[in-house]
């Protein structure tokens, strides 16, 4: 066998052996998308007593409507591989479900993560419960959309539809209200906390939570303090009839009391500053978490081009 004919062998196993293994490698390397969404649900105006009844109407759009709710939606590819409009099923689309009987109002796109998205918003009155449908060219990680719907229900609307090869589950505890998108549009962490620490609740909140709690820690300390103080100095103890030990017996007397509180002295301290670090973490547990700044994109952007209007 020449050394040609051992050449091509080792190619030919070679071949065999490395295209499967990067078919393998390829497969490995790819990650299952991973399509997560947000739900905000709030009723803004509610039938108040008998005044329906008696005569009073609301109307939009030259409809008459007994109650007014939003709901609103957070849709972004939290992580893995892009997602195209194309996959999602047509017999099953992507949408937004209202509850029976409920109806739609209003349907808007309040955010997106970029123009180049191209989400786009459509009713659809096919189906027994009107629904929103979701559509899209792509959703890189980290694009994705902020969805309003207005409409009469008393319960949140619904997520449903297929995206082939891809997971879509809901995220709980997400806040989705204006206040809410406005913290999450400022990236810094110790900007976004002083801009929720200027709220007047927040340090309603901090004082109700702070005040009893170092109040409490001082009286504590305070009344251990007048546990060990004042006790009587043995006068036998010290030979009066010298310098030395009147001086001695002064200093007792003098340091009587607060003899090794030192500790004690800085504790109210101590427990006020954990009262405020009590305070902040349970304010951090307590509180809904902030979507993506990415999904704020297009609003983000217009707000820089408005300041560099402004600063021209």
């Amino acid at each position: 066998m020449s050394f040609s004919d051992i050449l091509a062998i080792l190619g030919l196993v070679v071949s065999l052996i490395g295209i499967p293994l990067t078919f393998i490698l390829a497969r490995r390397g790819r990650q299952k998308p991973d399509v997560a969404y947000a739900v905000d649900f709030t009723v803004l105006i509610r039938p108040f007593g008998d005044l329906l009844d008696r005569g009073l109407k609301l109307t939009f759009d030259d409809r008459d409507i007994r109650r007014v709710s939003r709901t609103r939606f957070a849709v972004w590819n939290r992580r893995g591989d892009t997602v195209r409009g194309s996959d999602i099923v047509e017999s099953d689309p992507f949408r937004i479900e209202l509850t029976e009987g409920d109806e739609i109002l209003q349907a808007r796109i309040v955010s997106r993560s970029r123009k180049q998205i191209g989400a786009e918003l459509g009713l659809d009155y096919s189906r027994e419960k009107e629904a929103v449908s979701i559509g899209f060219d792509f959703l890189d990680p980290g694009d994705g959309v902020i969805i309003e719907i207005v409409h009469q229900g008393t319960q949140a609307p619904k997520v449903a539809g297929t995206i082939r090869g891809a997971t879509v589950a809901k995220v709980q505890d997400i806040d989705l209200t204006p206040k809410a998108l406005e913290l999450a549009g400022i990236r810094s962490p110790m900007r976004r906390f002083i801009k929720k620490a200027r709220n007047r609740r927040f340090a309603v909140r901090a004082f109700a939570m702070i005040a009893p709690i170092g109040s409490a820690g001082y009286i504590i300390v305070d009344y251990i303090r007048r546990l060990g103080a004042g006790h009587l100095v043995d006068p036998k103890q010290y030979n009066l009839n010298s310098l030395e030990g009147q001086a001695a017996f002064a200093i007792e007397v003098r340091d009587t009391g607060i003899r090794n509180y030192g500790l004690l002295e800085n504790a109210s301290l101590g427990i006020l500053v954990l009262a405020v670090a009590f305070m902040f973490i349970t304010e951090i547990a307590s509180r809904k978490r902030l979507i993506p700044s990415t999904l704020l994109g297009e609003i983000l952007e217009e707000r820089r081009e408005a300041e560099v209007d402004d600063a021209a």
